[in-house]
């Protein structure tokens, strides 16, 4: 797995976006962490994506580094459910998501784990719960971490351009 380094992520505070872990809500630290995991597969992907070192890769390569995607995918799912029911969503809109014949109750059977609301008044506890491993332990600073992460990955044919792409919707 990908693990940020020195040229991925900057030393930053806070209140560089103005914000304050203290003044965050539960919905708003899900958030962060389905933007945390969205940008941990994202890089984990950008990095399988070369060619150049290909005559190097030992047999089942591809299909190892395919997996470790999956893994971070399915993560990336469970962040999604969390910040989807820390915004008020109920199971029955969950398993409409899923597809494939999901019901409110199977969804809530098997995904219940991942409903986090009762963390909802302590952001810092559910951001315990939610943040990749790499992230930083404020997630006022995640967040502003993200900022700089979607600005480096931004295409520059977009409408909407902003330096706080994440800070700003929250």
């Amino acid at each position: 797995m990908h693990t940020p380094d020195d040229h991925d992520w900057f030393e930053l505070s806070a209140t560089d976006a103005g914000l304050a872990a203290d003044d965050l809500t539960g919905a708003q630290v899900a958030r962060i962490g389905y933007s945390a995991a969205l940008a941990n597969t994202i890089d984990e992907g950008l990095l399988n994506v070369s060619t150049t070192g290909d005559a190097r890769r030992q047999p089942g390569d591809f299909t190892r580094q395919a997996m470790a995607l999956q893994r971070l995918v399915n993560r990336t799912i469970q962040a999604a459910m969390v910040a989807d029911l820390m915004r008020g969503d109920d199971w029955e809109t969950i398993a409409e998501a899923l597809g494939n014949g999901w019901d409110a109750e199977s969804a809530a059977y098997e995904f219940g784990e991942f409903d986090l609301k009762h963390l909802a008044s302590d952001p810092k506890a559910l951001w315990r719960r939610v943040r990749p491993s790499w992230s930083a332990a404020d997630p006022a600073v995640a967040a502003t971490e993200l900022d700089q992460w979607a600005s480096r990955h931004a295409d520059p044919r977009e409408a909407v351009r902003t330096d706080r792409p994440v800070t700003a919707g929250l």
